[in-house]
């Protein structure tokens, strides 16, 4: 939004991935939100660039945006990311993530090594997929910029790509209208146990399920549960408002919730 109200765009942009987000300010109406994204290339000159994530290609059609966009335009996806790179951070989607910002970088004009380097040594940024703590053998993350349902779905898949079922999942929160299919399945595949957090997200999908009014009280139930080898996360996939003032204070006050572990 910001950059169509000041008709400006960066002469490198990453549109990385398209997912429903925000629906209940859209309205449900997918292509308004598409288009606010849009404003991240629509004011780019020929001499400008958009990477483009794989996922996000087909909206540009779909939207009839292909014939809009004057800059250059280079569509990367898992294929693109190094072979032979290796990343500290989980994820095929991080992999994703990371060749947007490679081929980014390349057109910027970095070296190659320094882009490997920094590639390999990045250790991720708090709140996704931050792990803050292993005790005991139970690992501990902070995932609460899972705000969508498609980012928890994915931390699940990380943490869990041999469908183990050993993760005990925080999470719950304020609704933003959001199918939330595609991450109950996820949950079935992946979780052991659900601590879900009050709000008009968690009634509406979850309405039956027992819910904490605080968020130690549902970590301290799931550490109580965990044992040697687990997982537990708080990957909320839905909104903060309510119980928190923001999405950071929740990860701060889970942060501080387990740093009283002893």
């Amino acid at each position: 939004q910001g950059f169509g109200e000041v008709h400006l765009s960066p002469h490198i942009a990453i549109f990385s991935t398209f997912m429903p987000d925000h629906m209940n300010y859209y309205h449900s109406d997918l292509e308004s939100y598409f288009k606010d994204k849009a404003n991240i290339f629509l004011n780019q000159s020929p001499a400008d660039h958009v990477v483009v994530g794989g996922q996000v290609a087909p909206f540009l059609k779909q939207f009839n945006y292909s014939s809009k966009i004057k800059s250059k335009v280079s569509i990367i996806g898992l294929k693109d990311f190094p072979k032979n790179w290796q990343l500290q951070i989980l994820g095929e989607h991080n992999q994703s993530n990371a060749a947007l910002a490679i081929e980014a970088l390349r057109i910027f004009g970095l070296d190659e090594k320094d882009i490997q380097k920094g590639v390999e040594t990045f250790n991720g940024v708090e709140g996704r997929l931050q792990l803050v703590r292993e005790l005991q053998g139970i690992k501990i993350y902070n995932d609460t910029c899972s705000t969508t349902p498609e980012s928890t779905k994915v931390a699940l898949e990380a943490l869990d790509p041999d469908k183990k079922r050993n993760i005990l999942l925080i999470a719950g929160g304020a609704d933003k209208g959001l199918d939330m299919r595609g991450v109950q399945k996820s949950i079935a595949e992946h979780c052991k146990k659900v601590y879900f957090l009050s709000g008009t997200g968690t009634k509406r999908v979850w309405g039956g399920e027992k819910s904490y009014d605080s968020l130690e009280g549902a970590f301290n139930t799931a550490i109580s549960d965990a044992v040697l080898g687990d997982i537990v996360i708080l990957s909320p996939a839905f909104a903060s408002f309510g119980m928190f003032k923001n999405e950071y204070d929740r990860g701060d006050q889970f942060n501080l919730v387990v740093s009283k572990l002893s």
